[in-house]
């Protein structure tokens, strides 16, 4: 019994990394189209072969989504080990590059809105919130505490 719900919480767990890391190969190849997209627009305009380079950094992007799409977590994580190792310094600066663009991401998300501060209603009292006047609300049992 403990088996078979360990084998269902890993194959659970599996297929939902299996699911992002098919939205990141999308994900990553809609940053290819974006920059051969760009790469189009000033080449037209500057026409200075901005465009052929464009192309070729989107068609990197293109093959390292497909490499993504088709690898395994396993092997994307012995792939960037072993760039880490063999490039040291490359990796170092891609790690800060990714670290700098998630914070601007994160910084440039609009701020959850705040709830207005609200008067506080003290126990036996109500607060109109459109005026801001407190009202005093009749406690129909205080008769009754007050004569027994």
């Amino acid at each position: 019994m403990g088996s078979e719900l360990l084998t269902a919480m890993r194959d659970s767990a599996t297929n939902l990394l299996d699911e992002q890391r098919r939205q990141a190969a999308d994900e990553i190849v809609s940053i290819g189209d974006a920059l051969r997209q760009s790469g189009d627009a000033l080449e037209h305009k500057a026409g200075l072969g901005v465009g052929r380079y464009a192309d070729e950094a989107a068609r990197a992007i293109d093959d390292f989504a497909g490499r993504v799409r088709s690898s395994s977590w396993s092997e994307i994580a012995a792939d960037v080990e072993d760039f880490a190792r063999r490039w040291p310094i490359a990796f170092l600066a891609a790690a800060i590059a990714v670290g700098f663009v998630g914070g601007r991401l994160l910084l440039s998300a609009p701020p959850k809105p705040r709830e207005p501060d609200l008067p506080r209603a003290l126990p036996g009292t109500a607060v109109a919130v459109e005026t801001g006047v407190r009202t005093e609300i009749s406690d129909p049992y205080s008769a009754a505490r007050e004569q027994g």
